[in-house]
C-alpha cells in the first residue's frame, strides 16, 4: 500500500498533454461514481482496508481533477456537494491492522504523526480553491466581482474557510 499525496497530482499535469489526462481522470470519476466511492454509506461504519484504499482512489482523482482544472481552466468534474465522504482515517498503513483485536485497527501511535494527515490538509486547502474558481475565476464569477459588495463578501468567505 502506499500513501496517497501530491506526487501523482505533479506527474499528471506535467505530462505532454495535459487535455488528455482531463478526460481520463474525469472518466476515473465518473467509474468512481457508478461505484459508489462518492458515498459515505458505501463504506459502513467499521473502517476496513479495501474501503480506505476505495476512499484513497477516489480522493486522489478528486485531487487530480482539481489540479487539472485548475491548469487548464477548467471546471471541476464534481464538487463538494456532490459527494459527502469522510476525509481519510489518519492512520499509516502498518497501523491498520493489529494482533490484538479489532478494537486497536487504525490505530496512529500517539506522538506519532500520519503521513495522511498531509494529503487530508491538501484536500481541505483544495476545496478552498475550488470555492474561489467558482466564484472568482468563472464566467459568472468576473460578472459578480464587478459588484464591489459581492466581491467583498466573496472575500470574507474564502478568508473564513482558510481561517477554519
Amino acid at each position: 500500500m502506499s500513501q496517497p499525496g501530491p506526487k501523482a497530482l505533479t506527474y499528471v499535469t506535467t505530462l505532454a498533454v495535459p487535455n488528455s489526462n482531463y478526460a481520463v481522470v474525469g472518466y476515473g470519476l465518473r467509474l468512481a461514481e457508478d461505484m459508489g466511492a462518492h458515498k459515505r454509506i458505501a463504506y459502513g461504519s467499521v473502517p476496513t482496508a479495501k474501503g480506505e484504499l476505495k476512499k484513497r482512489a477516489f480522493w486522489c482523482l478528486v485531487a487530480i481533477d482539481i489540479g487539472l482544472c485548475t491548469a487548464l481552466g477548467r471546471s471541476c468534474g464534481l464538487f463538494c456537494e456532490d459527494f459527502d465522504l469522510d476525509y481519510l482515517i489518519e492512520c499509516d498503513d502498518e497501523y491498520w491492522t493489529a494482533t490484538d483485536g479489532p478494537q486497536s485497527e487504525f490505530k496512529q501511535p500517539i506522538g506519532q504523526p500520519s503521513t495522511v494527515a498531509h494529503f487530508n490538509c491538501v484536500l481541505k486547502l483544495e476545496r478552498i480553491y475550488v470555492h474561489a474558481l467558482r466564484t472568482i475565476y468563472s464566467t459568472q464569477g468576473a460578472k459578480t466581482l464587478s459588484d464591489p459588495e459581492r466581491a467583498q463578501q466573496i472575500v470574507a468567505e474564502l478568508d473564513l474557510e482558510l481561517d477554519q
